[in-house]
């Protein structure tokens, strides 16, 4: 079993390795009296005060000027026990404030062994107010009624002056109903394999990215490559086949690349674990990202809770999405996939029931959306409803539930139908570059 020494060690090794802007995000969690041995006190207080000029050089001559006796080998060897994952660097971070808990208790329980009944549940009281404000301090705040009235009554004057604004998705029926993305909202679209899931994802990351709106997409299933091959063949109406036999002109590829290099989005695949996820998410709040589309609910994989039944998982997952949403005020889209249940009805537009392990997830989302195209059923489908797509809002908190006609094209993807262009908004000119 790891010693306390040693989460210390590997704790301020780790932040010693950090960048600037990862480094904000652990400093807030900590302070110098989790830390047992002085001189790990002076090092964890020279990182918080450097900060942006933190470095081996700038913390030693910190701590020399400040009279600590330390030398350089001692400082260069605490790097050697970092931690280069995000999740382990969360893991001995939230390792060293238990232990601090359990020392304050420990401290505690000798003082108070001897005193009576009453005594003792009084001081126990006081030992838990404490240790509430110890981790208020690491994973948050409790607001009073009056601090809660005097943050949010702007933001409520914004609405009333229609000075704020939700972020759009470009789909301007769908924001009719759902009022836009709102922060701290978890967003589940569902459908069944063929539906355009990854498509309509694509596309409202385009549509958030041309709206100034940093985006983070999460791909489990698909390569960057694969990913950007279909952006590519949307805008040049080119199939993924033929972009990879090269039969695309080489001046509007590079219009597209050009245009697309400037949009505000990250696309990763190389993340699967729950834990490297919300750790990398977390950091990405830090660089102005506020909406995360993950692709999809069924791959996330879960070290910490792998010995349990799949619909715990599921459970698990949506709700450690849906709180890193309300406490870092951002977005989430998670797609999911429906059981096989809708192709053995005659009635192929999903249900609330059709999401695997759907008691939790719906428990959990904010929204609910369903993907469905008829003609994908049709073996020749019939010219009207070719281009069919519906969207179906089966669970929304903030407004009713209804049903959404798009456009749907296997290259281009999703649009607003025309009548909903005329009468909502505008879309890009054919002759304009894409983004």
């Amino acid at each position: 079993m790891i010693s306390r020494l040693e989460i210390e060690q590997k704790v301020l090794g780790s932040l010693l390795s950090l960048q600037p802007q990862e480094l904000t995000l652990y400093l807030s969690l900590l302070n110098e009296n989790y830390f047992s041995v002085e001189k790990h006190k002076q090092i964890f207080k020279a990182i918080k005060e450097l900060q942006e000029s933190t470095g081996l050089d700038s913390v030693y001559v910190y701590l020399k000027n400040h009279n600590v006796d330390i030398s350089a080998s001692e400082l260069a060897e605490l790097t050697d026990n970092a931690v280069r994952l995000r999740g382990e660097i969360e893991f001995f971070i939230s390792e060293l404030i238990n232990i601090h808990i359990r020392e304050m208790f420990k401290t505690r329980a000798r003082k108070i062994v001897r005193k009576d009944a009453i005594s003792l549940i009084d001081e126990l009281q006081n030992f838990i107010i404490e240790a509430v404000a110890e981790l208020n301090h690491s994973y948050g705040k409790i607001l009073s009624a009056k601090e809660i009235a005097e943050q949010y009554e702007s933001i409520f004057r914004a609405y009333k002056d229609n000075q704020r604004v939700n972020i759009s998705t470009g789909f301007f029926e769908l924001d009719r109903y759902i009022g836009g993305l709102v922060p701290g909202t978890l967003i589940v679209l569902a459908g069944r394999p063929g539906m355009g899931k990854t498509t309509f994802a694509l596309d409202l990351l385009l549509n958030l990215a041309k709206n100034n709106t940093p985006t983070m997409f999460i791909s489990l299933e698909m390569t960057i490559e694969t990913l950007l091959e279909k952006i590519v063949g949307k805008h040049l109406v080119l199939s993924i086949n033929a972009i990879r036999a090269g039969r695309f002109d080489p001046d509007k590829l590079g219009d597209v690349l050009l245009s697309f290099a400037q949009l505000p989005l990250h696309i990763t695949d190389s993340i699967s674990a729950l834990s490297n996820m919300l750790t990398y998410m977390k950091l990405a709040t830090l660089k102005g990202i506020k909406v995360f589309i993950i692709d999809y609910l069924q791959q996330i994989y879960i070290a910490e809770r792998r010995n349990e039944s799949l619909a715990y998982q599921i459970g698990y997952v949506c709700q450690q999405l849906k709180n890193f949403a309300v406490q870092n005020n951002s977005i989430v889209i998670l797609l999911s996939q429906l059981s096989r249940k809708v192709e053995y009805r005659e009635d192929k537009r999903p249900l609330l029931s059709d999401l695997r392990d759907s008691g939790r997830i719906e428990e959990h989302a904010d929204i609910v959306l369903m993907l469905y195209r008829p003609a994908y059923y049709e073996e020749n489908p019939p010219e009207n409803i070719r281009h069919q797509a519906f969207i179906d809002i089966k669970k929304n908190r903030y407004g009713p539930t209804a049903e959404i006609e798009l456009h749907f094209d296997p290259i281009t993807g999703f649009k607003n139908k025309e009548s909903e262009v005329i009468n909502g908004g505008k879309e890009e000119k054919e002759d304009e570059l894409p983004f």
